[in-house]
């Protein structure tokens, strides 16, 4: 998450071209190698102001905001779909979604 965290700060990431990192950085920002990497850092110091905007916006689907209103569709299809034995599970993902908050 620091990844993410720094990015929607408008900070460009250089990442390993391996992991989970590669579901959000750019293919640009990633290398696999140290020359690669020199490469891409001379590079990224040379964008301009509106790619690290556009960096700091691509990952607002991970802000707190998007998280709650996701959790908060999950919960109301389940209610909808059968009101009479959801009601159980719907309690314990509610306590999940609160215990949730104590880690972010």
């Amino acid at each position: 998450m620091s990844i993410v965290e720094a990015m929607s700060a408008g900070l460009i990431p250089v990442v390993t071209d391996e992991g989970g990192q590669t579901e959000f950085v750019q293919k640009k920002y990633q290398y696999h190698s140290i020359e690669q990497a020199v490469d891409i850092i001379s590079s990224a110091l040379n964008e301009p102001y509106s790619e690290r905007v556009s960096i700091s916006n691509s990952v607002q689907r991970f802000s707190s905001l998007v998280y709650k209103n996701n959790f908060k569709k999950i919960v109301n299809q389940l209610l909808q779909k059968n009101k009479r034995k959801t009601i159980f599970k719907v309690y314990w993902i509610w306590i999940i979604f609160v215990l949730s908050w104590f880690v972010i």
